[in-house]
């Protein structure tokens, strides 16, 4: 079943059970994120979009061979590759909605359970 609804259903169980409006905030809260996940779920699905993630994991690979093999560089050298490495990772995990959507879905479900 799809996320949302099931996100739905969630809320108006909890209107039905009387819930206070903080579990109503935080629904509604948890449904903004989603719809952002997904938003970015479907950006990644754009040629370009998976073209630059591409480039970012080959940078990301480069990074890592040289700070494995290149014994001769120094310190300041190892600390900027290490400051791309970072950044390179933190430009793909913009891209990697699909996790956190799974974890929140299962989250919903749970409380389905539980409150259903």
């Amino acid at each position: 079943m799809d996320i949302l609804d099931d996100l739905k259903k969630l809320h108006d169980k909890f209107v039905e059970l009387n819930a206070d409006e903080v579990w109503l905030v935080s629904l509604r809260e948890k449904e903004k994120e989603i719809k952002a996940l997904m938003l970015v779920q479907n950006f990644g699905d754009n040629p370009a979009i998976k073209q630059l993630r591409d480039l970012l994991k080959e940078e990301t690979r480069a990074c890592n061979v040289l700070l494995t093999n290149d014994e001769n560089l120094d310190e300041v050298q190892r600390g900027r590759l290490f400051e791309r490495k970072r950044a390179y990772l933190k430009l793909l995990s913009f891209f990697s909605s699909d996790d956190q959507l799974k974890v929140l879905h299962e989250e919903i479900k749970d409380n389905l359970e539980e409150y259903g």
